[in-house]
């Protein structure tokens, strides 16, 4: 699903109607001077939701802290409801004494109500696994298109190519209960435009190796080297491609560092900073500082902002620690839709940036990577941004998926840039 195959003149035109034409500028040095970023100013519902859901995020953090501390059995999940203010903790057994003391003594900042779980969360992980096992032996005839646990941790559910249902329900038995369904296979999100060092996440780059288009996330540094970097999709590119940004061709990165089963790579070589896009597509140029990483919780709202479609909130978290197949194996991912059903992700926003405001809207929570789309009838929707019309082929859908973001910090073992 990537435009490689879109002439430059097609780009260059789209240029021409949405800004002024970018003027050449030499590629940038690895020690560029910071940018005066035109902020972006959040509504009065944005700053809301972003005060309420860090409330949530430190009531779940602290309860999750307890759980490890004193080595307590029986997590099944947690789940934001937002509408009602709370979290909703499903717990195997009876839930111990110090968990429900720490509910009480942190109400006021949310809500937790307490329900049973069917499984715990280790028992559901190591379930999926053994499918994820199967799939990659190829013993498995039927096409899984997804794995993951369900909201309410009762089981797992498996999401199948259309008409593969009684197959892949004859061919994986489980110690969990599989809920199986029906889903079209993911399509990688391939493909604002004319940004500068030190750059910002939501940038659009082009593949000058392989000749395609994609976004960026967030700036990162490596533990072990302290080098700068950024994120972008692996599916975009081969290792040591070249990259530049898609107006200018400035020179932006070249990608030394991937890995398939969580979707991500790194391109280094430039600076960059810990800023991320939150304007238009292509020309827009509003953007929020970083201000740390946060975890996906089904319930969870969320921003998305690739470079093809621009800036869109009132994206729900719907499924967490899912495993899709694309057709590799694609690990630690979760899965959002559009609550206005309208296409606000698609080709080009792949390693597109997926935030979680925070600090009453004026910062942007690292919590996830654009990395595939659902690329059935049903899910697909006219394109916001770049449209079908600017760029011939291109499609876009509500429902979207995304590698979490903490899990791609630790396994590529570095940390986030902040602003």
């Amino acid at each position: 699903m990537q435009l490689s195959k879109l002439k430059r003149s097609v780009v260059i035109g789209i240029a021409g109607l949405l800004a002024t034409t970018p003027t050449a500028v030499s590629a940038a040095e690895p020690t560029s001077p910071p940018k005066t970023p035109n902020l972006y100013t959040p509504s009065a519902d944005e700053a809301s939701l972003a005060r309420l859901q860090d409330a949530m995020d430190a009531v779940n953090d602290q309860i999750r802290q307890t759980i490890e501390d004193s080595s307590l059995k029986g997590l099944g999940a947690i789940q934001y409801d937002l509408p009602g203010k709370r979290l909703v903790v499903y717990w195997k057994g009876n839930v111990p004494a110090k968990l429900t003391e720490q509910a009480v003594a942190l109400s006021k900042s949310a809500e937790v109500e307490f329900r049973q779980a069917r499984y715990t969360e280790d028992q559901l992980e190591k379930a999926k696994a053994h499918i994820t096992a199967r799939v990659q032996s190829g013993r498995l005839k039927a096409r899984l298109v997804e794995v993951g646990p369900a909201a309410d941790a009762s089981g797992l559910n498996v999401g199948v190519a259309p008409g593969e249902a009684a197959s892949a329900k004859a061919e994986l038995a489980s110690d969990v209960e599989l809920s199986f369904y029906e889903r079209p296979l993911p399509e990688p999100a391939y493909s604002r435009w004319d940004d500068t060092a030190p750059y910002y996440g939501g940038g659009g780059i082009e593949n000058l190796t392989e000749g395609n288009w994609c976004s960026t996330a967030f700036g990162v540094r490596s533990n072990a080297t302290g080098a700068g970097g950024m994120l972008t999709a692996s599916h975009c590119g081969a290792l040591n491609s070249n990259w530049a940004t898609i107006w200018s061709l400035r020179t932006y990165g070249k990608m030394t560092a991937r890995r398939q089963d969580i979707d991500s790579a790194v391109l280094t070589g430039q600076s960059y900073s810990g800023y991320v896009y939150t304007g238009n597509a292509a020309a827009g140029s509003a953007a929020l500082p970083v201000s740390g990483s946060r975890a996906p919780a089904v319930g969870k709202s969320v921003c998305v902002s690739g470079s093809f479609s621009g800036y869109k909130c009132n994206v729900r978290i719907t499924h967490i620690g899912l495993t899709i197949y694309i057709p590799w194996a694609v690990n630690n991912v979760f899965r959002t839709e559009d609550q206005d059903e309208q296409g606000s992700v698609g080709h080009g926003d792949s390693g597109g940036p997926v935030i979680q405001l925070t600090d009453n809207g004026t910062k942007a929570g690292a919590i996830g990577l654009i990395s595939a789309i659902e690329g059935s009838i049903g899910a697909k929707r006219p394109c916001l941004g770049i449209t079908e019309a600017d760029i011939p082929g291109r499609e876009c859908s509500w429902i979207a998926y995304h590698v979490n973001m903490t899990s791609i910090l630790s396994l590529h073992n570095l940390w986030l840039l902040t602003a």
